[in-house]
């Protein structure tokens, strides 16, 4: 197997891929953190739930944020998110010591925290594919899904041992010396194409601008199945992370340290999975690895549902974890592949949207699992997922041949 590394050797490819690294850790740390405090703060379930939709839903805003800066250098458009990042966790660090932390801070900060995600996934997943070179795209994606992966195993355990150790006081310590330290690799980019922006468009109106994106992507048939699939996995697959604590507790009767164990097995599949991608991955198989990664995660998922021991829960999130790396790698790869320079950021842009269905996603999970019990709810909602899945392929069969993607 090559190296999977090789494609950051460049400075500015490998500076991009570790803030991403410390971002995703930073982010799902504070996911179960600020879910753990609301629930310390308000003994309600729905506040928890909330924290996790605040954090989410700036994600709908995609499109307009991304056309907003698409004419704005890359490293610029970075330095600002981190800037905030930073600013965000000293804040709450500084709040902490002070004794005076209320539910409304936590919030504030969640949507905040949300608005610079929604522009950071797709401008440093662009920068990162330009400075590693497109040839090498699968491979620098690749290490996105290897990096993600990770970090949703580290970010909370850390979160859970930094809560137990030093208190949130930890957390927000924390948060603000990694964001700091992204913020300082991004600084510091200095190659000449790692931040190429869209000078062409810049010109134009934010709303030209959007509505040329929508446009490029509704003539290009592989990018609107993309954009449909994207939107399925958010709103029925990924959800099922809001039910499986509670099927695998009230169901199988496990521990919350099972609970994490069980948990991390689709992770896992995912970070073995994303090494075969980085190594065999081309262009003509692109959207299959897309395609099918997000049918295999589903049928996981699915199958996750009928479980009633430990081991066969752990199978199926461990195979579906397989269909979320093909997912995972191949949602940047295809845009990206198949986008001229001058449209790349509004088009991941309008992918970022699809993938702000994801709050609805688990609003939906929540009230079949209200109506139905939990274990139901995953059949239902997996089962619902496949069929609009497969609606997408009827629509979009471009998603499983066998042809490289490529601009119009």
């Amino acid at each position: 197997m090559q190296n999977p590394f090789a494609a950051i050797r460049a400075p500015a490819a490998r500076d991009l891929w570790l803030a991403g690294v410390g971002v995703n850790i930073v982010r799902w740390l504070e996911i179960l953190a600020f879910a753990l405090l609301a629930l310390q703060l308000t003994g309600s379930p729905f506040w928890v739930a909330v924290m996790t939709t605040a954090r989410m839903l700036p994600l709908l805003a995609g499109a307009f944020m991304t056309a907003l800066v698409a004419s704005w250098p890359k490293r610029r458009v970075l330095v600002a998110v981190f800037s905030l990042l930073t600013l965000i966790g000293a804040t709450l660090w500084l709040i902490t010591a002070s004794g005076s932390l209320e539910l409304w801070h936590l919030l504030a900060a969640a949507l905040l925290a949300g608005f610079a995600w929604t522009l950071e996934t797709p401008i440093r997943r662009t920068a990162l594919a330009e400075a590693a070179g497109l040839e090498r795209v699968q491979a620098s994606m690749g290490l996105e899904v290897v990096s993600n992966q990770t970090t949703r195993i580290v970010g909370p355990a850390l979160g859970g041992l930094l809560l137990d150790t030093t208190g949130v006081i930890g957390v927000f310590a924390l948060g603000t010396l990694v964001h700091g330290l992204c913020l300082w690799l991004c600084w510091r980019l200095t190659a000449p194409d790692d931040v190429a922006s869209e000078v062409p468009q810049a010109r134009a109106g934010i709303k030209d601008s959007i509505a040329e994106g929508i446009a490029y992507v509704r003539r290009h048939r592989l990018l609107m199945g993309t954009i449909w699939v994207t939107f399925v996995f958010n709103f029925w697959a990924f959800p099922y992370i809001s039910l499986a604590p509670v099927i695998l507790e009230t169901v199988q009767l496990l521990s919350p340290t099972f609970i994490g164990l069980v948990m991390a097995a689709e992770a896992t599949g995912a970070l073995m999975a994303a090494f075969v991608i980085i190594a065999n991955a081309h262009p003509p198989i692109f959207a299959r690895i897309y395609s099918l990664g997000a049918l295999l995660f589903l049928c996981g998922t699915l199958t996750f549902g009928f479980t009633t021991t430990a081991l066969a829960a752990t199978m199926a999130l461990f195979v579906a974890g397989f269909g979320m790396a093909g997912f995972n790698a191949m949602q940047i790869s295809l845009p990206i592949a198949a986008c001229p320079p001058a449209i790349r950021v509004r088009v991941m842009g309008l992918v970022t949207v699809a993938i702000g269905a994801a709050p609805f996603g688990f609003l939906h999970a929540g009230l079949m699992a209200e109506w139905l019990g939990a274990a139901t709810a995953q059949k239902v909602i997996a089962g619902e997922g496949l069929v609009a899945l497969a609606l997408v392929f009827w629509f979009w069969p471009e998603l499983l041949r066998r042809e490289a993607p490529k601009p119009l």
